[in-house]
């Protein structure tokens, strides 16, 4: 293992919430970091909330898993809308997911 995959371990250790990816088949625990919470979106003058959530997940979490995906954090459900590496080495994916 190398250095920075070590640095987001450790960060997800300290930081990360628990959730459980697929809580009704085949449940998974894990550990996300919550990163961004509802946007105000601008439409014709008007604001509106969108309830999306961003998460981060470690990408060796990911693995196998979609969009579509749905998951349970803090006792809500929330499903994947998309997701994205960011991160230059593709160790960390993060997801847009909406409440279910």
């Amino acid at each position: 293992m190398f250095e920075a995959q070590l640095c987001i371990d450790a960060t997800f250790e300290a930081l990360g919430v628990e959730a459980i990816l697929n809580p009704y088949s085949k449940p998974t625990p894990v550990l996300m970091l919550p990163s961004e919470g509802d946007e105000v979106r601008e439409f014709n003058g008007s604001g509106f909330i969108e309830e999306t959530g961003i998460y981060e997940i470690r990408a060796k979490d990911f693995e196998g898993w979609s969009d579509g995906l749905t998951f349970e954090v803090g006792g809500v459900m929330r499903e994947v809308t998309s997701h994205e590496y960011r991160d230059p080495r593709r160790l960390k994916v993060v997801l847009k997911t909406v409440p279910v």
